[in-house]
């Protein structure tokens, strides 16, 4: 972003390069200076029809002449470079641009839509979904509170009201949650309607919740349901009392809990300042996430920050036949090491989270648990319990555990149910 064009200081320059031969394919460069050309890239998918991915630029400072701040976005052709169409924010200050993110078809065209913000839009923040093909909006999100900034932060997200199409997200890291400023949270909506399907807060006073979001593939979620999963940066939040050293949750989004939780481990390090998730990879399928620490000490150089590259085993998978009182059901974990050891946790409580010494639970004290089995071959785990008759009208919450051979424990997604 800090690129000296031939005729323009500071406009910014972004380079395609050939992913098999590292060499360069075309660069744009931006047209006004100190525009932050540049700061928010994504590949769309084809949005013109000639069948090459192209290319959402965004320059959330530019504007027109005239403008101010306004911010811009760029759609840029993968085959020769040309421009598609540029979108601009309607008013001084909005900051269109922000950021940017894919979601996928959601008109039937056969072209993939988009998220942008404008996190300083109106007096909360807005941001668009967008036709991908012709640039019109399809929906505008406004945020609920003043000065919350809503569309600092944008994603696809998996079809979570099951109408087909996929959804998208809208992150405020500013948010003001339980009178706390700065504490962040985050909105699922509807491509179809615009409408909110679900709000996740952040827990850390501020933390600056979703301050980054990165959807995992399904085929490359982190515990085997084939529903993404959320990776969320709260960069400044304080683990252990280390100041701003940086938190990431990975979200399981089909029924929403934590899954993986992990710190920084140095003040100011901001882990969480960037996420990306990545294509599952190897013979077990584990899934990988760059991460990245940006204030982070290394070699003894201050602020020199740190990327890190995670690989995660995932998740034993829990299903459970109806529980009917009196009746006998069916509890079965999948998606377990071969020979490692499993057993299922029930709660009447409710649904936590409770940290134990093995982590993150998903259950309200007290537990109720199954003694441990040895895992065939198949890393499948069944058994068949009674259900007491006085149980009936009962809410349950379950999940299951796993002990590798290392000694490592691993949580299953949790269950929710009513005992009929």
């Amino acid at each position: 972003t800090g690129f000296d064009s031939a005729t323009v200081a500071n406009a910014g320059k972004v380079t395609l390069y050939s992913g098999r031969t590292l060499q360069v394919i075309r660069s744009w460069e931006g047209a006004e200076p100190n525009t932050e050309f540049g700061t928010a890239l994504v590949f769309s998918g084809d949005l013109d029809g000639d069948g090459l991915a192209d290319l959402l630029c965004g320059a959330h400072r530019g504007a027109s002449a005239g403008g101010n701040l306004n911010g811009q976005l760029f759609a840029w052709s993968g085959a020769d470079g040309s421009l598609i169409y540029q979108l601009e924010g309607l008013t001084v200050g909005d900051h269109l641009g922000w950021a940017i993110a894919t979601i996928g078809d959601t008109t039937g065209d056969s072209h993939p839509e988009f998220v942008v913000g404008a996190p300083y839009a109106g007096t909360s923040g807005e941001a668009f979904l967008v036709n991908g093909a012709t640039g019109a909006i399809l929906h505008t999100i406004v945020g609920a509170q003043n000065d919350d900034r809503w569309g600092r932060s944008v994603c696809a997200s998996p079809d979570l009201d099951q109408d087909g199409l996929p959804d998208f997200i809208v992150g405020s890291p500013e948010a003001t949650v339980n009178g706390v400023d700065d504490t962040g949270a985050l909105q699922i909506y509807s491509s179809q309607s615009g409408l909110s399907i679900r709000q996740i807060e952040g827990a850390t006073p501020g933390g600056f919740f979703a301050e980054q979001l990165a959807l995992s593939s399904s085929q490359a979620d982190f515990n085997g349901d084939f529903v993404a999963d959320l990776v969320v940066g709260v960069p400044r939040s304080d683990p252990s009392g280390l100041n701003d050293a940086g938190l990431v949750q990975i979200w399981s989004l089909a029924s929403p809990f934590v899954m993986h939780e992990f710190s920084g481990l140095e003040a100011g390090a901001k882990l969480g300042s960037a996420c990306y998730a990545l294509p599952a990879s190897g013979a077990r399928q584990r899934s990988r996430l760059w991460l990245s620490s940006p204030n982070a000490t290394v070699s003894g150089l201050r602020q020199a920050g740190r990327t890190e590259l995670w690989q995660f085993q995932l998740l034993p998978f829990l299903a459970a036949s109806p529980l009917i009182a009196g009746g006998i059901a069916t509890l079965e974990l999948y998606r377990l090491e071969p020979f490692s050891e499993a057993t299922f946790l029930a709660s009447f409580a409710g649904n936590g989270p409770t940290n134990t010494p093995f982590g993150l639970v998903n259950l309200t004290p007290p537990f109720r648990v199954l003694p441990l089995q040895t895992i065939d071959a198949t890393g499948v785990h069944e058994v068949q319990v009674l259900v007491s008759p006085h149980l009936q009208g009962l809410p349950v919450w379950l999940q299951g555990a796993s002990r590798l051979q290392t000694g490592e424990i691993l949580f299953s997604n949790p269950l929710a149910s009513v005992i009929q």
